[in-house]
């Protein structure tokens, strides 16, 4: 065990742990001395948290006391042993303190290390008490989102939405697309936020290329506590300075809006970091004569009093931000290379159900395939991934338009309906016996073709219908789905159970949809041809 890999509270709680099998003269060091090192160690947060649970500590204490003086003890210890269980905590509390990007191994890490070992006296002492380790993780994060997010008030919240978005919010309600294939670049931008100094990433590349993708990567990771601890529930906000430029009629309101808003971004403590797409926009951005943005936030990126995440394309970086060596010297840059073809396919599988939500079909794979290999055979003037997602997306909407347009065969039988009534009409009038035959077989004639069409319309309406239902059902489930996700972290069982329920009932009657014979022949499917 290296100790430089534990913070100094789990260090001492180490040593008590040992120091208390020798008092109860126990063999071995073990899962219970740790829960009572722990309970005896004063001004921990994890104590005050399970009081605020309604957790009797001192019960607790006795509890794992008795535990304790029920294992094997041996009068004139030389040497202790440490239990198989208490190795492995230890090895998991370091796992859990990695993934959740912690620097030292920290009293809650070392917490849930021993609610994770099963077939424990300490895990089913804690488990009795409702102290499981979803439940315990979950608090943890809460407490931790209180303290984060205690400097921000509401209305300082409600003044930056004014001028940009709340993108961890977006992404916490499921408004932001999942992200395929941008692990690397993502990676990258929470490496340069984690710094301590020039901890300002600036994304460089060519339109298209996914730059806004990669903040929006970092925003479902936060959202979803996939990073470090110093970025955990971080709000990235973007700003948008055509909002901020609108209606400032004089110099000073433009200046005073802004530096607003840099105000509340400052005194977050960190808590925001501001997201500003077309990053070179900001050089000279205000009405003549004005102070530009660059000089306003140049300043504050100096001192370090705010963390900020540009995105512009190569040419502009080299034509506004290079050619300003003070404000180029505030941000790191990250190169966002065009993704290869397998990458465009990936990223396209990954948001193929957006497109098929929005559009009300479905997109084949080879559709996507071909899009991504054809867009980048014939369109040289753009780049992957954008170009090929243009093509899925025109390529559905065209689909849709055939869906929702009357089919060729009806029309034309309508349109004959048309013209044979006109020639009815005309037939009519006439009184010599050579119209009088025609007028029979055409009436003949109109009966069939209205038979036909009925017929046909009829099918198509209640193909558009099973259709519908079919949509219906999927964006049902998909709701259903995120449903699920939110009752398995708020630990709500009962409701757990009801949209369970209810989602096997719904995939079986969407199943049965699908399986049906289509009434009327609708292409309703995005392919490669």
């Amino acid at each position: 065990m290296n100790p430089e890999k534990f913070s100094r509270q789990v260090v001492n709680i180490f040593k008590d742990a040992q120091n208390l099998a020798v008092r109860y003269e126990n063999a071995e060091i073990t899962d219970l001395h740790l829960s009572l090192a722990i309970l005896r160690t004063n001004g921990l947060s994890l104590l005050e948290i399970l009081l605020e649970m309604g957790v009797d500590l001192k019960e607790y204490e006795n509890r794992v006391v008795e535990a304790i003086e029920k294992l094997r003890s041996s009068k004139g210890l030389t040497k202790l042993y440490y239990s198989r269980p208490y190795q492995r905590i230890i090895v998991n509390s370091e796992e859990i303190s990695r993934n959740q990007y912690e620097s030292f191994v920290n009293v809650n890490s070392l917490y849930l290390a021993i609610l994770r070992e099963d077939k424990t006296v300490s895990k089913e002492i804690a488990n009795s008490y409702g102290l499981t380790y979803e439940v315990m993780k979950s608090k943890f994060l809460e407490e931790f989102t209180k303290k984060k997010l205690g400097n921000i008030s509401s209305e300082n919240l409600k003044y930056l939405l004014k001028f940009g978005r709340n993108l961890t919010e977006e992404a916490k309600e499921g408004k932001i697309d999942p992200i395929i294939g941008r692990d690397e670049e993502t990676s990258n931008v929470i490496r340069v936020l984690s710094r301590r100094i020039k901890n300002n990433p600036v994304l460089i590349g060519e339109a298209g290329v996914g730059k806004t993708a990669v903040v929006e990567g970092l925003v479902l990771r936060i959202a979803s506590g996939d990073v470090p601890e110093t970025l955990r529930e971080k709000i990235v906000f973007s700003l948008d300075m055509t909002s901020v430029l609108a209606g400032a009629k004089f110099r000073g309101d433009f200046e005073e809006r802004l530096k607003k808003v840099l105000d509340i971004v400052k005194f977050s403590d960190g808590q925001i970091i501001l997201f500003i797409d077309e990053l070179h926009n900001i050089i000279g951005s205000g009405t003549n004569g004005a102070m530009d943005t660059s000089n306003i936030l140049k300043p504050m990126l100096a001192r370090g009093e705010i963390l900020t995440i540009g995105a512009t394309t190569t040419r502009e970086y080299r034509k506004y931000i290079e050619t300003d060596s003070a404000l180029e010297r505030r941000f790191q840059k990250i190169l966002i290379e065009e993704p290869s073809e397998d990458g465009a396919i990936s990223i396209l599988r990954g948001i193929k159900k957006k497109y098929e939500s929005h559009h009300k079909l479905n997109i084949k794979d080879s559709a996507i395939v071909s899009a991504v290999k054809l867009s980048n055979r014939y369109i040289n003037d753009r780049y992957l991934p954008d170009k090929a997602i243009d093509l899925i997306d025109e390529a559905s909407s065209m689909v849709r338009m055939e869906i929702d347009s009357v089919p060729q065969e009806i029309d034309e039988l309508n349109r004959e309906l048309i013209r044979l009534e006109t020639e009815k009409v005309a037939l009519e009038i006439e009184k010599d016996i050579r119209s009088s035959n025609r007028l029979q077989k055409l009436e003949e004639e109109i009966e069939e073709k209205r038979k036909a069409y009925d017929e046909k319309k009829e099918l198509w309406k209640k193909e558009l219908e099973r259709l519908d239902d079919i949509s219906k059902e999927t964006s049902s489930l998909e709701l259903l789905n995120k449903n699920i996700e939110s009752a398995k972290e708020s630990h709500d069982f009962e409701k757990l159970k009801q949209f369970s329920v209810e989602f096997d009932t719904r995939e079986k009657h969407l199943e049965d949809l699908k399986s049906t014979k289509p009434y009327y022949p609708i292409k309703d499917e995005v392919t490669e041809s």
